[in-house]
């Protein structure tokens, strides 16, 4: 992903998923979104997911998750998706910031952020209910803010909701988070 970035101006995504229950061996499917647009719709259906890779292709997408990555995490959780309830279900973020993020949900309580978030999400398909979200989300994430401040704001955010997820930032070579 990080090398696809400055070829064509789209979101894309990697799903893998495990080959059977086991998730020693996987499959992946790839997506994309449309020409300077954002958001590569996932569909799935029957598959249990392992891992999400997506990328922030241009520096005015952000720098850090945005709150409709967490969303989908969130409806891929609710709706049945994930193996194990998600205890070992990873989203990965690369950005033309340079910024590299994995998130996942914490190990300890993995329904933490199902149950938190349907309240949360609630009414998330009615726009002035997903519009009031998104104002608090940005009140911790600007898209003016600098990749430290969003760093920075999106775990005072997680904090602040309690999503109940984890967030480790990768070195360049993704050899140490």
């Amino acid at each position: 992903l990080t090398t696809q970035m400055s070829t064509v101006p789209r979101e894309r995504m990697y799903v893998l998923f495990p080959t059977s229950t086991s998730e020693n061996q996987y499959e992946e499917s790839f997506t994309q979104g449309p020409l300077n647009g954002g958001d590569a719709e996932l569909n799935v259906s029957g598959i249990y997911i392992s891992a999400l890779m997506h990328c922030h292709y241009n520096t005015s997408l952000l720098s850090i998750f945005s709150l409709a990555d967490i969303y989908q995490m969130y409806n891929l959780q609710s709706s049945g998706f994930l193996l194990n309830n998600g205890e070992t279900f990873t989203s990965y973020l690369v950005t033309a910031h340079g910024t590299k993020y994995a998130i996942r949900f914490t190990p300890q309580d993995p329904n933490s952020l199902n149950t938190y978030n349907q309240n949360f999400f609630a009414g998330w398909e009615f726009d002035n209910i997903r519009d009031k979200r998104e104002d608090k989300f940005e009140s911790f994430v600007k898209q003016t803010n600098t990749p430290a401040q969003n760093e920075l704001g999106f775990l005072k955010f997680l904090k602040d909701q309690n999503f109940g997820v984890e967030i480790y930032k990768a070195d360049a070579t993704f050899s140490q988070w």
